[in-house]
C-alpha cells in the first residue's frame, strides 16, 4: 500500500552513520552468510544445520551495545524494514522502508485482522538439541507504536517445529503490539514514544528516552520450548510487516542466548512456572476424585435427575429464544457491508498530483463517513459518503493543506467502524 520515499531513506541513512558512534551498532547482512545469524545466535547444548533466509541484505545483520538499550549487549536483528534504521534518535514520523519481499503465510495466521503480510525476513535452520527443551532471549520493537495499538499489528513468530513460541508468559497469547503495550500487559513494555498516543490506548507513562528509534519495545522475553532431545528438530525466526510497509518493526535475539542444556527445572519457564504451581491444585482435584464415588452413590438418587428433566421442558419456554430470529432484523447490518470492497486510492496521495486533487474512498455504504486523523489522534476532517463514494482533498478543518506525513482513516457506519487504514500524504509535484 505504502511505497518507499527518498526523502524517508535518506533520513534513516543519516540517523544511522550519525548515531552510529553512540555505542549501539548495526552491521548490515550484506555480503555475510546467513548461516553467520544462526552461529551468532549459538550457546551449549545445540548443533545447527541447513540453514535459510529469506529477506534483503539490509533486513538483517548484527548488533553490539545493546545493553542500555535492548538490554543486552549483542546479538541479532531481523527487521521487517531496514535493520540499521533501529539506531536512535527516531523520526517525527517514525522510520518507514519497503523492502520489496513477499510475506509469511505462517505469520498472516498470527496477524489478526490483517488479510496480508509483506517484507518479511526469515531466518530458518534445522537443530540438534542436547536436552528436551530450547530457550533464548529476546526483545520486540516497533514504530507502529504507540499511535496504532488496537489498530495495525506487524507481525513475528518463533516457529519451534512449526509452534509460535513468542508468548505472553505463562499463557497461548502471542506477543505483539496489541497484546503488548501501555494497556495490555504493560508490564512487559517500554515506552519510547515521546507522548505519541492512540484512540485505543492513551499513553500514560512518560518516554523511556532510550537512544533507538523504535517507539516502543518490550522488556527483555524468554522462550523456552518443548524439543525432540537428540534428534533433528526445526525453527523459524520471522517478521514481516502487516497489510502495508509503513512503519519498521524488528526483532532482537541475543547472542549465544539459545542453548539445550540439561538442567530443564532452572530453565525459564521455570520461573514461570511457579505461576503454573497453582496446577498442582490438580492434585487436590485427585483428592477429590475419592468425593467421585460418592456421586456414584447419588446415582440411586436418579429420581432427582429425573426431576431435573422435567425441568428441560420450560427450557422449551426458551422458544421465546426464536424471538431472536429477529437477529435476521440484522440484515440491516448488510447495509453496512458495501456489495464490492471498500479500497482507497491514490495512496500515497499528492494533492499536485491526484486527479481532481482527492484521495478517493470508493465502495462505501450509504451514510458512512471517513474520519481523517493525525499520528497524534486528532481529528483533522470529516469526509461524508455521496453515491457511494468520498474525497477528501487533503485539508484540515480549517481548509488548510495538511503537512506531508502518515494520516490514519477510519470508516464508519452509524457506531460500527468498516474499515481503517493508513494515507501517506506526500508534497510530490
Amino acid at each position: 500500500m505504502f511505497k518507499k520515499s527518498i526523502f524517508s531513506a535518506f533520513v534513516c541513512s543519516v540517523l544511522f552513520f550519525s548515531k552510529a558512534q553512540a555505542g549501539f551498532t548495526v552491521t548490515p547482512l550484506g555480503g555475510s552468510t546467513p548461516s553467520s545469524l544462526a552461529a551468532n545466535l549459538l550457546g551449549p547444548g545445540v548443533v545447527i544445520s541447513n540453514v535459510t533466509y529469506q529477506g534483503t541484505t539490509t533486513s538483517s545483520g548484527t548488533f553490539t551495545g545493546g545493553s542500555t538499550i535492548i538490554g543486552f549487549d549483542a546479538g541479532i536483528i531481523l527487521s521487517d524494514g531496514l535493520a540499521a534504521a533501529v539506531v536512535g534518535p527516531g523520526a517525527p514520523t517514525g522510520i518507514s522502508n519497503c523492502n520489496g519481499t513477499p510475506g509469511d503465510s505462517d505469520l498472516l495466521t498470527l496477524a489478526t485482522g490483517a488479510t496480508s503480510t509483506n517484507d518479511a525476513t526469515v531466518l530458518e535452520f534445522d537443530f540438534v538439541p542436547a536436552s528436551n527443551n530450547i530457550s533464548f532471549q529476546y526483545v520486540f520493537a516497533s514504530d507502529e507504536y504507540n499511535r496504532f495499538v488496537g489498530q495495525y499489528d506487524d507481525v513475528f513468530g518463533f516457529f519451534v517445529n512449526g509452534v509460535n513460541e513468542a508468548l505472553i508468559p505463562g499463557t497461548s497469547t502471542d506477543v505483539s503490539i496489541n497484546t503488548v503495550n501501555n494497556c495490555t500487559n504493560p508490564i512487559y513494555f517500554i515506552d519510547n514514544s515521546n507522548g505519541q498516543s492512540s484512540v485505543a490506548c492513551p499513553t500514560t507513562r512518560p518516554s523511556s528516552g532510550l537512544d533507538t528509534s523504535m517507539w516502543g519495545l518490550t522488556i527483555v522475553m524468554t522462550v523456552n520450548a518443548p524439543v525432540n532431545p537428540g534428534v533433528t528438530n526445526h525453527i523459524k525466526l520471522a517478521i514481516a510487516d502487516a497489510d502495508d510497509c509503513y512503519l519498521d518493526s524488528n526483532v532482537f535475539i541475543e547472542a549465544q542466548s539459545f542453548t539445550s542444556v540439561n538442567t530443564n527445572t532452572p530453565t525459564p519457564t521455570g520461573t514461570l512456572s511457579p505461576t503454573f504451581t497453582p496446577t498442582p491444585t490438580n492434585t487436590p482435584t485427585g483428592t477429590l476424585t475419592p468425593t467421585v464415588t460418592p456421586t456414584g452413590t447419588l446415582t440411586p438418587s436418579d429420581t432427582p435427575t429425573g426431576t431435573l428433566t422435567p425441568s428441560n421442558t420450560p427450557t422449551h419456554t426458551g422458544t421465546p429464544t426464536n424471538t431472536l430470529t429477529p437477529t435476521n432484523t440484522g440484515t440491516p447490518t448488510n447495509t453496512a457491508t458495501p456489495t464490492c470492497e471498500m479500497h482507497v486510492w491514490p495512496n500515497p496521495f499528492s494533492p499536485k498530483l491526484a486527479y481532481n486533487g482527492v484521495v478517493n474512498f470508493g465502495c462505501l455504504p450509504d451514510n458512512a463517513m471517513v474520519n481523517i486523523y493525525t499520528l497524534s489522534g486528532e481529528l483533522c476532517q470529516q469526509v461524508n459518503e455521496m453515491r457511494g463514494m468520498a474525497t477528501w482533498n487533503g485539508t484540515n478543518k480549517n481548509g488548510s493543506p495538511v503537512a506531508t506525513g502518515v494520516y490514519f482513516y477510519v470508516v464508519l457506519s452509524g457506531d460500527q467502524v468498516l474499515a481503517r487504514g493508513k494515507i501517506l500524504v506526500t508534497n510530490s509535484s
